[in-house]
């Protein structure tokens, strides 16, 4: 099945541990690394205003697994954990690394640990970026225009720039 995953970081080595949980996900989960989008550099969304300077680094990737799907969250929640992520009740804040499913092949999920396609994917900037750089064309499940036209039409005040195109 097809899985694309956005990564973020926003703390100490951005680049290291977008590249560390590529390569975790995809040992983990035996996966295969279809494509993978640049490296943008995100102003953080909806955080309190002593983290507004805590500018992420955010990617797309797309991998091919046969695995279970309520395996997917269980496997991403451990790689979170070995890089040093800690879950709190308080949202938004920086992290080491964040790892988001956002669509898995054309399914809708709605669990207790997993909600696909992700719930606010359309609405952020980063995300729509990186997804767009890498299948422009696709529409996911509850959706009726491609990621691309998506993109164009989102009214938002969030900065991504460039940050890096290889990785």
């Amino acid at each position: 099945m097809e899985i694309g995953i956005s990564l973020g970081s926003n703390k100490e080595n951005r680049v290291r541990y977008l590249q560390l949980a590529r390569n975790m996900i995809c040992s983990e989960m035996k996966a295969k690394l279809k494509i993978q989008s640049s490296i943008y550099e995100t102003s953080p969304v909806d955080v309190k205003k002593e983290y507004q300077n805590k500018f992420y680094l955010n990617s797309f990737i797309i991998l091919s697994a046969d695995i279970e799907i309520e395996k997917i969250w269980i496997c991403l929640n451990k790689i979170e954990k070995k890089l040093g992520r800690v879950r709190t009740n308080e949202i938004n804040i920086p992290r080491e690394i964040d790892i988001d499913v956002i669509y898995i092949d054309q399914k809708i999920i709605n669990t207790k640990s997993l909600i696909v396609p992700h719930p606010r994917w359309y609405k952020r900037m980063f995300v729509l970026k990186s997804l767009k750089e890498v299948n422009p064309n696709l529409v996911l499940p509850l959706q009726s225009q491609s990621v691309k036209k998506l993109y164009k039409n989102l009214n938002s005040n969030e900065e991504v720039k460039l940050y890096a195109k290889e990785w």
